[in-house]
């Protein structure tokens, strides 16, 4: 009659179901464990040559020694939300990085982290933000906010309200992947 609905696995198919069923399966224990590990891709000035920032990569680094690519996690974290304490804990690693670096009078550069668009939809998302700084003395100006374009699904004015909230805790915001989707 034409309301059959018919669905094909292929190999791929069961190969990723597998693999997300795995990743949900250790996502409670690895972050118990310190096994999402923060890594610092330096961002050099092209005109000088120098360190003028840095990226936070998140890696899944399990006791064993094996990695978890991140295009083999994040994507179910985004799905299922756990990406918010993923993002936390690399936010984390970073402030502590940045109060032990500047203690011992190094130089330290802003430092940009990723945050997912699911923390833009909770209401505590900014104040925790302010109170992580707080409690680990780190100057706003050290911090950057990056965002995946994706952000742009949400409603125009919430959106715009977020970033002044950001803005207020002196933080920047930058957009990652821009020009890969929904803006190009």
């Amino acid at each position: 009659k034409g309301d059959t609905t018919v669905f094909l696995f292929d190999e791929s198919v069961r190969k990723q179901t597998e693999n997300e069923m795995y990743v949900v399966s250790k996502m409670n224990t690895a972050l118990e464990n310190k096994e999402f590990v923060a890594f610092i891709q330096p961002k050099v000035s092209l005109e000088t040559g120098k360190i003028v920032g840095g990226e936070a990569l998140v890696r899944w680094i399990g006791k064993d020694g094996t990695m978890i690519y991140p295009n083999q996690f994040i994507p179910v974290f985004e799905k299922n939300g756990f990406i918010t304490k993923v993002d936390f804990c690399v936010y984390e690693q970073i402030l502590i990085y940045l109060k032990e670096a500047m203690a011992i009078g190094e130089e330290v550069v802003p430092i940009s982290i990723n945050f997912s668009r699911k923390h833009l939809e909770s209401p505590d998302f900014i104040e925790r933000m302010g109170t992580y700084m707080h409690d680990y003395g780190i100057p706003s100006s050290l911090i950057e906010a990056e965002i995946t374009e994706s952000v742009f699904v949400m409603e125009l004015d919430e959106l715009r309200e977020r970033v002044e909230e950001v803005h207020k805790l002196g933080m920047s915001i930058a957009i990652d992947d821009f020009g890969s989707g929904y803006s190009s």
